[in-house]
């Protein structure tokens, strides 16, 4: 079975390139060493959020009163997940999100993923 190939409209004036859908196919799956990730990457979620709010002040200097965790999925064409991002509301009623994303080399291409 091959992938379907198109061209979407976006206006009259403006195409997007053609398009190649690869057949999906059970042998699909996650690399080992990328489900090992994921499962360092929950871990260090889980830790964070209980020393959030210390470490905004600690690094920033602003002092934050409550934190909520929020857990987006960035939708574009490849669908990206925040390691981790935290609403605070400060003492004089600010409201911030801060992205933290996590990094086990110095990969010049984190300034795309955040």
């Amino acid at each position: 079975m091959k992938g379907a190939a198109g061209v979407v409209p976006l206006t009259p004036a403006l195409r997007l390139l053609p398009f190649v859908l690869p057949p999906v196919t059970r042998q699909m799956r996650v690399p080992k060493r990328a489900a090992m990730a994921q499962e360092y990457d929950k871990i260090i979620k889980e830790n964070l959020e209980k020393i959030v709010l210390p470490l905004i002040r600690r690094t920033t200097g602003i002092e934050p009163v409550t934190g909520e965790t929020l857990y987006p999925a960035l939708h574009y064409t490849i669908e990206r997940e925040a390691d981790f991002v935290q609403k605070v509301t400060t003492k004089d009623g600010q409201t911030i999100v801060f992205h933290v994303e996590f990094q086990t080399t110095n990969e010049k291409a984190m300034v795309d993923r955040m």
